[in-house]
């Protein structure tokens, strides 16, 4: 098990999104990081993508968000958070 902290930087990313979001938008925010939470806790490196140096992300709709995983500490940090779009909208 890993213990998840998210940055102030990826807090203020998720709060500007959050800002410009509709209701249904919100409820999907919600139950988007509640996912992220839960699947970086059990396993940050199942569905996540490589980027440079120790830098991952991973797409869970309707956000985006970059991370590092300190295996040593059992730590993942979310430094970035973005909107996803769907493609043809």
């Amino acid at each position: 098990m890993f213990r998840v902290e998210w940055t102030p930087e990826a807090l203020n990313d998720l709060a500007g999104v959050w800002m410009v979001a509709d209701q249904d938008a919100r409820r999907a925010i919600i139950g988007a990081t509640n996912r992220i939470d839960e699947q970086f806790a059990s396993d940050p490196f199942g569905t996540s993508e490589s980027r440079s140096d120790d830098l991952r992300i991973l797409f869970e709709s309707p956000l985006g968000v970059s991370f590092e995983v300190d295996e040593t500490h059992g730590v993942v940090q979310v430094v970035g958070v973005w909107f996803v779009r769907k493609r043809g909208r």
